[in-house]
């Protein structure tokens, strides 16, 4: 028995491709619901703020943490939020790949 699937996922484009090689994100707009954001936006703040109060920011007052996810598990829902990656388990030369909690969060 035969059984096809529609493919959710698109693979990046060049220009993505580009962007993210160049600066190791891609904008992807209009993806987060107004809600989404304050609530991300939020999360971020708190974590700012614990990190500003315990005296671990930078000079410049930025941010910097490795597995942000891990620092604040309110993130995790970017991870592989379907609108944001839509690509999500196919890089543009068709193979698999992964998405990691690892980012850095920088806010001034």
């Amino acid at each position: 028995m035969t059984t096809s699937v529609a493919a959710t996922w698109a693979p990046m484009t060049g220009e993505q491709r580009e962007q993210f090689d160049r600066d190791g994100f891609i904008v992807v707009p209009g993806v987060l619901t107004p809600d989404e954001v304050r609530s991300y936006a939020s999360a971020l703040d708190r974590t700012y703020l614990a990190q500003a109060d315990a005296g671990k920011l930078a000079t410049d007052k930025s941010l910097h943490l490795l597995s942000a996810v891990t620092s604040n598990p309110d993130l995790a829902g970017l991870i592989d939020h379907p609108k944001a990656f839509p690509w999500s388990g196919r890089s543009s030369a068709g193979t698999s790949t992964s998405t990691t909690p690892t980012s850095t969060c920088t806010r001034r």
